[in-house]
């Protein structure tokens, strides 16, 4: 379910980095004084919700730093807008068609997109993040 545009170079940087990935998991809980989060492991990924009633595998899993990724997506009014970029196989959404260096709109120049609507490379970010000395 990871977006062809920006998952697979993500990926890419996962395995360089050897940051272990995991995909269908449910965050139910997280015990921050043991550092331990427990999963649920969903049986196949979803875009709808899935009942936290079900009863499903669970995970434990020790950390020393976690952080979690909840799936993403424009809102629905700006997927159906002439400001985005259109969705196809590729592109799974619909942000916020953008310039990555000034994030004005390609078509409409009066339009600025700011934060996860807007459709600029997020690897860029969390590299200048990660690189950033303490």
């Amino acid at each position: 379910m990871k977006p062809k545009v920006y998952g697979d170079r993500l990926i890419e940087i996962f395995h360089e980095r050897e940051i272990p990935v995991k995909y269908k998991h449910r965050l139910i809980s997280v015990d921050t004084s043991s550092k331990r989060a427990v999963f649920d492991i969903l049986p196949e990924p979803s875009i709808t919700p899935v009942p936290v009633t079900s009863n499903y595998e669970k995970l434990v899993v020790d950390f020393d730093f976690l952080h979690l990724v909840p799936p993403m997506s424009a809102p629905d009014f700006v997927k159906k807008s002439t400001v985005s970029i259109p969705i196809d196989k590729i592109n799974q959404g619909g942000w916020v068609k953008v310039d990555k260096e000034t994030l004005v709109h390609s078509t409409f120049k009066n339009i600025i997109s700011l934060g996860d609507v807007a459709g600029s490379p997020p690897a860029k970010l969390v590299l200048r993040y990660v690189n950033k000395p303490h």
